[in-house]
């Protein structure tokens, strides 16, 4: 990802003519051009994957994204969602970081009140995100 997120900064560069030694911000490139980093846009995704599961029940995803069991902790009043993953390769596959992110996000943007209102939690909560 690092080295997908180096070609996307050289990109911007050329569409904003813009050099290295110009010592422009990341963040800054990102507003003048409206590309979101990686990192973002990695983020996005997983919330669309996990939206899309639970919205779906006939989804062959939905499997993969299940709701921590029924008792009363913390986790499960939240919704937070349960990985299975042990070991280090399966903790960088797909399922295991979207339930990550998920899981880091706020109630607001789990039980959103209309499609619109999810949408614009989602922006706001990856524009909070690292770039």
């Amino acid at each position: 990802m690092d080295d997908l997120q180096i070609v996307l900064n050289r990109a911007m560069r050329l569409i904003v003519r813009k050099r290295v030694v110009d010592r422009v911000r990341i963040e800054e490139l990102c507003e003048r051009t409206g590309i979101l980093s990686v990192n973002r846009m990695t983020a996005e995704e997983h919330l669309r994957i996990i939206w899309t599961a639970k919205l779906d029940q006939n989804s062959p995803l939905s499997e993969w994204f299940r709701a921590i069991s029924n008792s009363s902790t913390r986790a499960s009043s939240r919704g937070d969602i349960f990985t299975s993953a042990i070991t280090s390769l399966a903790t960088r596959n797909v399922p295991h970081t979207a339930i990550t992110t998920w899981n880091f996000t706020d109630e607001s943007l789990r039980n959103p009140q209309s499609l619109q209102m999810a949408k614009t939690q989602a922006r706001h909560f990856i524009k909070n995100l690292p770039l």
